[in-house]
């Protein structure tokens, strides 16, 4: 949907502090609710990415195991040099 699609896209500013302070935290809190939905244009990415931020606070491995594979299982195939 657009939500989940915005949810992403305003993750991705935090994270790379586009036109916003960057906000790690802030970024993985919006990756998070966008792969809560479950309806976007690009899952895969939206896992992929909160991999990324599992992987910079370093979450449990299980976590940041999880949100890779399920990011490949959906399309994304840069989720593979992480696993």
């Amino acid at each position: 949907s657009g939500l989940t699609d915005a949810l992403f896209k305003l993750g991705v500013c935090y994270w790379n502090g586009i036109g916003c302070k960057k906000d790690i935290p802030q970024a993985g809190e919006y990756f998070k609710k966008a792969v809560e939905c479950e309806d976007g244009i690009n899952m895969g990415e939206y896992w992929f990415y909160l991999g990324l931020y599992y992987k910079e606070i370093k979450a449990e491995k299980s976590e940041i195991q999880k949100a890779f594979t399920r990011a490949k299982d959906l399309g994304c195939k840069k989720a593979e040099e992480y696993l």
